[in-house]
C-alpha cells in the first residue's frame, strides 16, 4: 500500500526516512507500486527519501536508484 494518494494528480508516493536499501520489502513495493503504475490505476509513483533526525543519513543505495529508474519511478530528495 503506498504512503499516500492524490487523486487530482492521480500520482501515488511512498515516503522513506534514513538510508533505504534494495531489500525484499523494498522489492515487494516496488512491484506493488509497478503492477499499478502499468494498469493505468495511477498516472506516476514518486519516492520520496527524507534524512533521519536520529541518523542524519538518508536515500536510497544505488541499486534501488537503479530500480526506481528502472519501473519509471520519480525520486524526490528532501
Amino acid at each position: 500500500m503506498a504512503d499516500g494518494y492524490n487523486a487530482v494528480t492521480g500520482v501515488i508516493a511512498e515516503a522513506k526516512y534514513g538510508y533505504t536499501s534494495l531489500t525484499q520489502f523494498v522489492q515487494n513495493q516496488i512491484a506493488k507500486d509497478a503492477f499499478i503504475l502499468q494498469q493505468g490505476t495511477v498516472k506516476a509513483v514518486e519516492w520520496h527519501f527524507y534524512v533521519s533526525q536520529i541518523t542524519g543519513k538518508g536515500g536510497p543505495s544505488a541499486q534501488l536508484i537503479q530500480e526506481l529508474q528502472r519501473n519509471g519511478f520519480k525520486i524526490i530528495f528532501h
